[in-house]
């Protein structure tokens, strides 16, 4: 029996395969947010985007992962409080913010080594699929910023047990 996924008032589930179980996919449809991560050889490369953007997106991260200088940032504005977020949304917004770098920040952009849009996911235990559609213009917007769309799937943390009682 393969995955069968409904609609439902208050999300989307889908049967467990070959359980006949209904499982809710954590956090409606299981899409966290969107990540931006920029990389780039040296701290200096990224200062004039990181000096920008402070204010305007909320930094997440910043430091050296496997020889690249990164800075990781989620977007701080208008989809964050709504109910029905998703990721051609905050790809918009995160683009917006790009698209409105002065000419220094943008030089930086288009000189930094990593540019990715990293769509986060949580799906629950024997869950087998998950579909998060982004729309067209999105997509063009990435391609024209000359960055990536990366997906990551997260599973739920194990629940902390509590030891046996003797």
């Amino acid at each position: 029996m393969a995955a069968s996924w409904q609609r439902r008032k208050f999300g989307y589930h889908c049967w467990e395969r070959g359980r006949g179980k209904l499982v809710v996919v954590g956090k409606e449809d299981g899409f966290c947010n969107v990540d931006l991560e920029i990389g780039a050889r040296s701290r200096a490369l990224l200062a004039p985007i990181m000096e920008q953007f402070e204010g305007q997106l909320f930094e997440m991260y910043t430091g050296r992962i496997r020889g690249l200088y990164r800075a990781h940032y989620e977007s701080a504005g208008r989809s964050r409080g709504r109910r029905r977020c998703n990721p051609t949304t905050v790809i918009h917004e995160l683009a917006d913010a790009i698209e409105g770098l002065n000419a220094t920040a943008r030089r930086a952009w288009k000189a930094a080594a990593m540019r990715d849009f990293n769509v986060g996911v949580e799906v629950a235990r024997g869950v087998w699929g998950a579909e998060h559609v982004i729309d067209p213009v999105a997509v063009r917007r990435v391609a024209a910023l000359h960055g990536r769309i990366v997906f990551t799937v997260y599973q739920p943390a194990p629940s902390k047990q509590s030891p046996p009682r003797k």
